[in-house]
């Protein structure tokens, strides 16, 4: 049955067309547009987040004369991003217009974003009026509006709209249901110009991003369930698999020829994330699908800790679906339920899910709904079905009556709450987006200056309640730099981020302490300031403060409560701990310069123990200390005895942010333990020591191996480790990170190991011992007699091999 625009548009000039468009059609789509700003206006006052940097970056040496960029991202990888391996020019061409229009300025790219999202959600309405199959106008009108508006509203949304890098999945969705929409068209038409518009848009969908893959299905499916034929002068719908794949087959073989593009550009037909953060994701895949949290995300899409009536909005929500359920359930036993919509609407999840199997799984703050983009379409269509969808030939009775009504009321409500839920979690956004200007601004004025010392930057933005901000040191270089700044900075600068990303906080405190001693001058970012305020570092030195416990007791609390929960001749006993219970060590006026390790001599019970830190600048109260260092693993040889486990405490950034170290707290493992010293120390004596020689870092710390005459210089000692008795190198596949395998403690990463004959050595890498170009890490653990590990892993060196 065609459900709406009765009007052959194919012939009619478009001010007749729009002419003939039905008054009710131009009030849903103004009700969808006002929803729209309503919940995402505030993004236009946002500003650039995270790879959005690198994005304006690469666009401005595009339009200063380096043409050969945008070549190269209709020949080979997107951006020739290292760890990703993407077609997507189409992406980049969209990013170029705006960046000509608006150059730097944010709220253009922002506009752009609403534009394409808008017509996302208007596509979606006349797809969904196609696809009704119940035979009331008004039902189906009802079941396309509440699909679009839910979709509109959709608090999964916010990170594809407020971040500028997040259209990939609004313009891709453009035309992928541009395409959509037209395969209906060219199913009631015959018409071939409307069969090659359909697969143009088809083929720039998938220019902007893979996601479009699904078009071929979807043509099956509506050439299966929704092609017309003349039955005895009566038009009806058969169902033909036959049909199915003769509507489909140009799509497929659009899709052969994309194929074999992307195969010539990428050497690979799948690609997607690669090396160390792919790997990383494909190996944690299945737990992610198993994970029923993420199903609850869904449902429930409450950024934690962000909705003070977070218990109301969620049992609303669950009474609400409840009733949706109950409708659907009478429809069934009544047998009014339209199967056709519903069977197509399974293979449209399937083709919606298929393409992000290893990138399926929302985090607490609803982090990587953006992979759900398309997901979020068929779903919003099944609600909006479920509510109004059904085939009853009759006059509408007093229970289609009432279950109409009670539909309407739902779908009310839903759209509500998800409005209010969206426009929330997308001020987060918003509010990121003003900190990270905040920050670079801040950044720029102290590197205008032309200070002899460097300057170094820590706690510099990177994530706020699921929100991406400053992702890695390439990032800040470019907000620092043109054309988001008028000159290069002047001032020499230093930062400790990751080389690409990780959620972790860690740094290299040895280059730290090298670059303080050299004079420079620390800045820590202050969230709640929004400023790099100066840090001059008091206190004294880690040795006053070495504590046995089984002696002295001064200065130590257990579980945040005064007292021991038990002393032996061994030390403080730690019976039946439920995870909360450790030791505080408080007063201590500390150097964080002087203190790298907590040196804890103990035994637990526990297998697969873990030691987690938390610390403060100026608190006392184990109940306040919120700065979380670490979650330390340690490795038990053996249950019965003692053995010294290095708990990190200078490798976070956050230990460096206070003048002085007043209080920190060791949470130790469940079960029972006994601790029989506790030590803080300084770096060596607790790792083997690797330096590089005759080679300098970047501001980012990271060197450069070029050539195959190149070669790296390290000099490794671990004569200061108790026991130690050699040592080995560990060099990581290309773009890999120790720090992306925390599970198998950066064993995954691992590509080569070298074995040294000496404590000390002076080691010469050569261009051969590097698999491949791209970005490789370095570090060196100590071994005793054994084998076994002892103490920590060395700093980790990064370069860059070309």
């Amino acid at each position: 049955m065609n459900n709406t625009l009765q009007t052959d548009s194919t012939t009619q000039r478009p001010a007749v067309f729009l002419k003939s468009v039905p008054a009710r059609i131009y009030i849903d789509l103004c009700l969808i547009l006002v929803l729209v700003i309503a919940v995402f206006g505030r993004t236009l006052t946002s500003y650039f987040l995270a790879d959005d940097f690198g994005e304006i970056r690469y666009l401005h040496r595009i339009c200063t004369g380096d043409f050969n960029l945008l070549v190269a991202n209709f020949t080979g990888n997107y951006m020739q991003i290292p760890g990703m391996s993407v077609y997507r020019p189409f992406l980049l061409l969209s990013l170029l217009i705006d960046f000509i229009i608006w150059k730097t300025n944010a709220a253009g790219f922002y506009a752009t974003n609403l534009i394409f999202y808008y017509l996302d959600a208007v596509l979606l309405y006349l797809i969904v009026l196609k696809l009704g199959s119940s035979n009331s106008l008004q039902k189906n009108r009802l079941t396309a509006l509440t699909a679009s508006v839910l979709f509109a509203v959709s608090p999964l949304h916010c990170e594809s709209v407020s971040w500028v890098l997040g259209r990939v999945d609004i313009v891709c969705a453009f035309f992928y249901l541009l395409s959509f929409y037209l395969l209906f068209l060219s199913l009631e038409k015959r018409s071939r110009k409307v069969t090659g518009f359909a697969i143009a848009a088809f083929i720039s969908g998938l220019l902007v991003k893979e996601m479009a893959i699904g078009i071929p299905v979807i043509a099956f499916l509506i050439g299966w369930l929704y092609t017309p034929e003349s039955i005895d002068g009566n038009k009806r719908t058969t169902y033909s698999i036959r049909q199915g794949f003769i509507f489909a087959w140009p799509y497929l073989a659009a899709t052969a020829a994309y194929f074999l593009v992307r195969f010539l550009a990428l050497g690979t037909l799948i690609g997607g994330y690669v090396a160390g953060f792919g790997a990383s994701q494909e190996k944690s895949a299945l737990t992610r699908w198993l994970d029923k949290d993420t199903l609850e995300r869904i449902a429930f899409p409450l950024v934690q800790g962000h909705f003070q009536a977070s218990e109301i909005i969620s049992l609303t929500l669950l009474v609400l679906y409840s009733v949706l359920a109950a409708i659907f359930i009478i429809r069934i036993v009544s047998r009014q339920v339209p199967w056709k919509i519903f069977i197509f609407l399974a293979g449209w999840f399937v083709t919606s899910l298929l393409p992000i199997y290893k990138l399926w799984g929302i985090g607490y703050n609803l982090e990587g709904a953006r992979f759900l983009f398309f997901f979020t379409m068929p779903l919003a269509t099944a609600l909006a079905a479920g509510l109004f969808q059904n085939n009853d030939e009759k006059e509408a009775g007093a229970l289609d009556r009432s279950l109409v009504a009670v539909s309407s009321a739902v779908a009310i409500l839903l759209t509500a709450i998800f409005a209010y839920v969206a426009a929330k979690t997308d001020l987060i956004w918003v509010n990121a987006g003003k900190e990270v200007k905040a920050a670079a601004l801040t950044a720029r004025s102290i590197l205008a200056t032309d200070k002899s010392s460097p300057a170094v930057f820590l706690g510099i933005p990177k994530e706020s309640k699921g929100t991406h901000m400053i992702l890695n040191g390439d990032t800040f270089r470019a907000a620092v730099s043109p054309p988001f700044a008028d000159v290069l900075p002047k001032r020499r600068y230093a930062t400790f981020e990751p080389i690409m990303y990780s959620p972790e906080f860690e740094i290299d405190a040895t280059r730290l302490h090298q670059l303080v001693a050299e004079g420079a001058e620390v800045f820590v970012w202050s969230s709640q300031k929004r400023q790099f305020d100066s840090v001059q570092y008091t206190g004294g030195k880690p040795d006053s403060y070495a504590i046995s416990p089984a002696a002295d007791a001064q200065g130590l609390q257990a579980g945040g409560q005064s007292g021991l929960l038990a002393r032996s001749a061994d030390g403080i006993v730690f019976r039946n701990n439920d995870g909360r219970q450790g030791i505080q060590l408080s007063d201590l006026n500390l150097n964080p310069l002087k203190a790298d390790f907590a040196a804890i001599e103990m035994k637990t019970s526990e297998q697969n123990p873990s030691i987690t830190v938390s610390f403060a600048g100026n608190q006392t109260d184990p109940d306040q200390l919120k700065e979380t260092l670490a979650q330390t693993k340690v490795q038990v040889r053996d249950n019965a005895r003692f053995q010294t486990v290095y708990v990190p405490l200078s490798r976070h950034w956050k230990w460096f942010q206070s003048p002085s170290i007043q209080t920190f707290f060791l949470r130790l493992p469940t079960g029972q333990s006994v601790v029989k010293s506790i030590k803080l120390l300084e770096e060596k004596g607790c790792v083997p020591e690797i330096q590089v020689l005759k080679k300098s870092a970047n501001e980012n710390g990271t060197y450069e191996l070029a050539g195959a005459s190149n070669k790296l210089q390290l000099k490794v000692d671990g004569n200061a480790v108790k026991d130690a008795n050699r040592i080995v190198l560990e060099i990581s596949k290309a773009n890999f990170f120790f720090d992306n395998f925390k599970e198998s403690e950066g064993a995954d990463a691992v590509d080569k190991r070298i074995s040294l004959s000496r404590l000390t050595e002076e080691h010469e890498l050569k261009r051969s011992d590097f698999a491949g170009s791209g970005l490789f890490q370095i570090r060196a653990q100590t071994l005793d007699k054994s084998g076994a590990s002892i103490g920590a892993p060395s700093r980790c060196i990064t370069i860059i091999v070309h």
